[in-house]
């Protein structure tokens, strides 16, 4: 799936509505999905409307731990998978 471009208003508004049914991007548990959209979204603070897009961030934050990974993090975790 293809998200719209997750620096602008509208593709968080289509995210957040993507995720009021959804625990992870895809399927049911943490994948390569997730991180994906991670990193796209970047450090940037969540503006407090987006409810389901919070409630995805902290959850996959929860898996992750406290320390998100970085960009070349991702890419290492996404080429062994």
């Amino acid at each position: 799936m293809e998200f719209p471009d997750l620096s602008t208003s509208a593709g968080l508004d289509f995210l957040d509505k993507y995720l009021s049914t959804k625990s992870f991007i895809s399927g049911y548990e943490l994948s390569k999905n997730d991180l994906i959209v991670l990193n796209a979204l970047g450090k940037n603070q969540i503006s407090e409307r987006f409810i389901n897009l919070n409630r995805w961030h902290r959850h996959v934050k929860s898996h992750l731990g406290k320390d998100l990974p970085s960009s070349d993090e991702v890419i290492k975790i996404l080429e062994v998978k």
